[in-house]
């Protein structure tokens, strides 16, 4: 019998050059039952940067997200927001889904590293 959870909140952090990947990640993370069609997913791009607020938009999202996915790319290595978005994750204790590609799993940055993995193929 499938058990169905209650829809969640689902943080994405990634760099904005791997935008266009995020699609197919989602896609193979609901393949895995790691993200429902009913969750709610959300990044800092769905955020209305005003007055300077975007840090504080995704420090609220993040804070309020069941769990935080970080697709984990060399862009994202050198992307201060996403080591922002993986500090203020593991600082509010949230479930945090590691999501790289096999050639960079050596690169995952410490917070990351004791962490379950998802291994995508190098073309997404």
């Amino acid at each position: 019998m499938a058990t169905h959870r209650k829809p969640q909140k689902v943080y994405v952090s990634y760099a904005r050059s791997d935008a266009p990947r995020i699609e197919g990640i989602l896609a193979k993370l609901a393949d895995l039952g790691l993200v429902q069609p009913s969750d709610e997913v959300i990044s800092d791009k769905d955020l209305e940067p005003k007055h300077g607020a975007l840090r504080e938009g995704v420090r609220r999202q993040i804070q309020s997200a069941s769990k935080v996915v970080v697709v984990w790319t060399k862009a994202s290595a050198e992307s201060q927001w996403v080591n922002y978005e993986i500090g203020l994750a593991d600082a509010f204790g949230k479930a945090i889904i590691p999501v790289v590609r096999r050639n960079d799993l050596s690169s995952l940055p410490y917070l990351l590293q004791d962490l379950q993995a998802v291994v995508v193929e190098d073309d997404g």
